[in-house]
Order: structure tokens, then C-alpha cells, then sequence
């Protein structure tokens, strides 16, 4: 594998990193409600859906998904069933209810699996690993299939959870500003929209 199509792995998975999409906007609504910190487990949750998806493209079940539509449709759906359904949650939670509420969504566990069911249901995650990894791994190379695709999958983590814990940290320090008095509320507000958003967004890719 060369150096030249490393970096031009890296320059396009830099690229879209840093393009605002499903897993940054879950990151965000983590970071809004629950400070960054845990926001931080909901960007360990989309790498360990990246690696996994890493995985299937090594074993080739990556392309397997994409061109399979029953399989992909309950992967996708599921997870955007998730998503709609902490969002209705955070949404319907009033103001008296809401440390209630916060205990539970705010577990580590709870963030972590919200995020892997954002990526898992995420189109253009998907497609990436199943068709736009493709041209950049050489079989003519020494390095072993497996190998260029555990160097792309350690580029793209080392990559994307810096910045995702960036986003995080900007969700927490942007709810700073919310109305005194009723912050809790306007973090479920909040957090919930955005969940919502998510999950319309991945509907309707």
C-alpha cells in the first residue's frame, strides 16, 4: 500500500469527518444534554460501529449488506426506530420528571449503544465501507487485504473521534446558554430534536 493512497484516504475521510451528518448531530444532542464527557461515549459508540463495519468489508460481507435489501432494511430501520424512540422520549419528558429521566439516558451504556444504532442505520456509512473503501485497497500490494484495511480503519478513528469529541464539547458548552431556570427542560427539548432530526434524516436518505 503506498503512501500516496494513504493520504488520499485520509484527505477524503478527513473531509467527511468534519461534514456535519447523523453521527455528528448525535454526538452534539449528547454533548447539549449530558456534557461532554459523556458525550464522549456516544463517540466511542460510532467508531465501534465503524471498526465493525471495517470488519465486514475485510470479510467481504460489507458488500454483501449493501447489495442484500432485506438485510440492509432491518439493520436501518432498526436503528432509526431506536433513534425515534429516545427522541419521543426526551420530548414528552416534563420538567418534574426530568432527573428521572436523565438517570437513564444518561448511563454511559445507554449513549454508547445510541450512537452504534445512529452509524449501523446510516446510509452513507454503509456505502462507504461496502463500495467507496474499495478503490483504495491494493491487491498487488505486500501488505494482506486485512492489513490495508486495519491501517484505513485505525486512520479513521484516530480521525473522527477527536473531532466527534470536539462536537460533543461545543453541543455542552452551547447549552450554557439556554434559559435560567429551566435548563433541564430545554436540554430534553433539545437533545430530543435533535435525535428526531437524526432519525428523519436517515428515513429519508
Amino acid at each position: 500500500m503506498s503512501f500516496r493512497l494513504w493520504l488520499a484516504y485520509a484527505v477524503i475521510d478527513l473531509w467527511l469527518c468534519l461534514t456535519p451528518g447523523p453521527a455528528v448531530m448525535t454526538v452534539i444532542g449528547q454533548g447539549v444534554r449530558h456534557g461532554w464527557r459523556k458525550a464522549t461515549f456516544g463517540a466511542a459508540g460510532i467508531s465501534a460501529a465503524n471498526l465493525l463495519f471495517f470488519a465486514l468489508s475485510a470479510a467481504g460481507v460489507g458488500v454483501f449488506i449493501a447489495t442484500s435489501p432485506a438485510l440492509y432494511g432491518a439493520l436501518r430501520w432498526g436503528g432509526i426506530a431506536y433513534l425515534a424512540w429516545s427522541a419521543v422520549s426526551l420530548l414528552r419528558a416534563k420538567e418534574s420528571a426530568g432527573t428521572t429521566v436523565r438517570a437513564v439516558e444518561g448511563r454511559s451504556r445507554a449513549l454508547f449503544l445510541q450512537a452504534v444504532a445512529t452509524q449501523l442505520g446510516n446510509p452513507k456509512a454503509i456505502i462507504f465501507f461496502a463500495s467507496i473503501l474499495a478503490p483504495f485497497l491494493d491487491p498487488a500490494a505486500a501488505w494482506p487485504i486485512p492489513v490495508q484495511v486495519g491501517v484505513f480503519a485505525l486512520t479513521t478513528t484516530l480521525t473522527e473521534f477527536p473531532i466527534l469529541v470536539l462536537y460533543g464539547a461545543a453541543g455542552a458548552r452551547g447549552s450554557r446558554f439556554l434559559p435560567q431556570g429551566r435548563v433541564g427542560l430545554w436540554q430534553d427539548r433539545i437533545a430530543g430534536a435533535s435525535l428526531l432530526l437524526v432519525a428523519a434524516w436517515l428515513a429519508l436518505s
